[in-house]
């Protein structure tokens, strides 16, 4: 397992990691409405491959989008209370820490 190190600074950011051998680009959004995080999984170049996922803790939330270009492991959020809480607007690469178990470990 990785952890992907993010860093909720502010409601709208992007970062660059390779997944797999392959270099994704993560684009993060707070909704203030939801209130929630959102992923976006892209190219390097900006082309997204899968836009809005909801980040859930416990759920392996861009699993479904393999076939789409996405990565071939499983991303998840991982509440490090133990609570099992999603991430509100401060927790996201404190509390609340996004995972990545490559393919060959599933």
């Amino acid at each position: 397992m990785i952890t992907i190190p993010t860093q909720a600074v502010l409601p709208n950011w992007a970062m660059t990691t390779t997944l797999d051998g392959t270099t994704y680009r993560l684009e993060f959004l707070w909704n203030e409405r939801a209130p929630a995080w959102f992923m976006t999984i892209a190219t390097v170049d900006g082309t997204s491959l899968v836009s809005n996922l909801r980040v859930v803790v416990g759920f392996p939330f861009a699993s479904r989008y393999r076939t789409l270009g996405g990565p071939r492991g499983a991303l998840e959020a991982i509440d490090t209370s133990g609570k099992n809480i999603d991430p509100s607007r401060d927790d996201l690469g404190t509390r609340v820490q996004l995972v990545y178990t490559p393919e060959a470990d599933l």
